[in-house]
């Protein structure tokens, strides 16, 4: 009886033994298996690091290695651009020349009245530039003289044109008291000097008669014709 007892405590004490023997085998092989997966994850972790680290370099081996911009090209792309500007201005400055060139050119071809050696007045053909107030500078022309040296000239060359006005067929023209002064004292240069300004006005579409002041004043007469109206033009 005693001996089965016996025999029952030791089988117990076996199986606790194994029992506990086990479950301490259980946790080793947990930690083990913990301790390897932490030991995989660490070695996967390094790898990675390693894998950036390694393309981290071949990056800046890259960046060292690539080619710098060529800030000559750059340079030389500025200046092909600065002279096609300047060669696009240069022709904006030739075009421009041109067109005032072209304005320049445009002339019109007028008639002056002098006097000749008969005491009558003769014709001269003028080109003068185009432009606006042509009768001013017809007039102009008249008091600077001929260019015939076979003709003489009609106004006093101190006389100032103060004014010119067209309307409704009719041109009064205002000079300065110039015109009276220095007037010859023979009437029929002073008559010719009259129809040279009527005579020289009058060839203008718009012009039909002519009224001549002086400093602002209408004249009675003048190289004794009435010249308080309009007159129209006297040919020889």
């Amino acid at each position: 009886m005693k001996v089965k007892k016996v025999l029952g405590i030791i089988l117990f004490s076996a199986v606790f033994v194994f029992l506990v023997a086990g479950c301490s085998l259980v946790d080793n092989l947990k930690t083990f298996k913990e301790n390897d997966d932490t030991a995989d994850t660490k070695e996967q972790n390094q790898v990675i690091i390693e894998d950036d680290l390694n393309s981290s370099n071949d990056n800046e081996e890259d960046t060292m290695t690539a080619p710098m911009p060529n800030r000559n090209n750059n340079t030389d792309s500025n200046t092909d651009q600065d002279a096609a500007d300047t060669d696009a201005s240069a022709d904006a400055d030739n075009n421009s020349g041109t067109d005032t060139d072209n304005a320049a050119e445009e002339t019109k071809n007028v008639v002056l009245y002098f006097a000749n050696e008969d005491g009558t007045l003769e014709e001269e053909q003028r080109t003068i530039p185009k432009q606006e107030g042509l009768a001013r500078a017809t007039v102009n022309q008249l008091i600077s003289g001929p260019n015939d040296e076979n003709l003489l000239p009609t106004l006093p060359s101190s006389t100032i044109l103060e004014d010119i006005d067209i309307s409704n067929g009719v041109c009064t023209v205002d000079f300065s008291s110039d015109l009276m002064t220095d007037m010859p004292d023979d009437q029929n240069k002073q008559k010719l000097a009259l129809y040279s300004i009527v005579n020289t006005l009058t060839q203008f579409d718009t012009v039909d008669s002519v009224r001549i002041l002086v400093n602002g004043q209408a004249l009675e007469t003048f190289a004794g014709v009435d010249v308080s109206t309009a007159i129209a033009p006297l040919y020889w």
